[in-house]
């Protein structure tokens, strides 16, 4: 999706949200594909194996939207000093994200093996695998844990990470019973979405 028709189905982003003109949104349209050239250039396969360079460049958009308060027009050259300061950060900012979301796969991968028998992950992500295979498995998951709810994101990361139900439900301030609920309808949905994500992204026969 252009810049131009991501502004234009989120206009929530102009005015109402951030209380901006649409001056920089015009601005930051108009040099998309600056942005675009810009994000293959330096964004690397840490950001790009898991989002495409339309999908980071939004980010960045909106990334400039919400520092609409810093922003004012003095030139050109100023004002694309100012977009790639905040391209930057905004890559910095992804980067991290994936970076905590790859080390959290491989702690899933592990309980997904673990309850492979109730949940039905996909084969790929449960059988024996090379080293190549694995990092497969990874990206899978990664990707597939970046598709939940914030929510659904925090149940399986308390359950990888080892914790009982008892302390699930304690953290969450829930019952017992509903975070036992809470917790089996999250790894569901990440089931559902390696499952997904497993029908194009993972070779045949893994």
């Amino acid at each position: 999706m252009s810049a131009a028709r991501w502004l234009q189905r989120y206009p929530e982003r102009i005015g109402g949200r951030f209380g901006m003109s649409t001056r920089l949104g015009d601005l930051l349209v108009q040099h998309q594909r600056d942005l675009e050239a810009w994000v293959r250039a330096h964004a690397g396969r840490r950001i790009l194996r898991y989002e495409s360079c339309s999908d980071v460049v939004q980010a960045i958009i909106c990334a400039a939207l919400e520092q609409e308060h810093n922003f004012e027009y003095q030139g050109e050259r100023p004002f694309l000093a100012w977009m790639y300061r905040v391209a930057r950060h905004a890559l910095l900012d992804r980067a991290r994200y994936w970076s905590a979301t790859r080390r959290d796969s491989t702690k899933v991968i592990r309980l997904l093996e673990a309850e492979s028998r109730e949940l039905d992950p996909p084969a790929s992500i449960t059988s024996p695998s090379s080293r190549a295979a694995r990092r497969e498995q990874i990206l899978l998951v990664t990707k597939a844990l970046s598709g939940l709810p914030e929510r659904d994101r925090e149940l399986v990361g308390m359950a990888a990470r080892g914790m009982t139900m008892g302390e699930i439900a304690r953290a969450l301030e829930l019952s017992p019973n509903t975070a036992k609920q809470a917790r089996r309808r999250a790894l569901e949905r990440l089931v559902r979405l390696c499952r997904l994500h497993s029908q194009w992204l993972l070779p045949p026969g893994l």
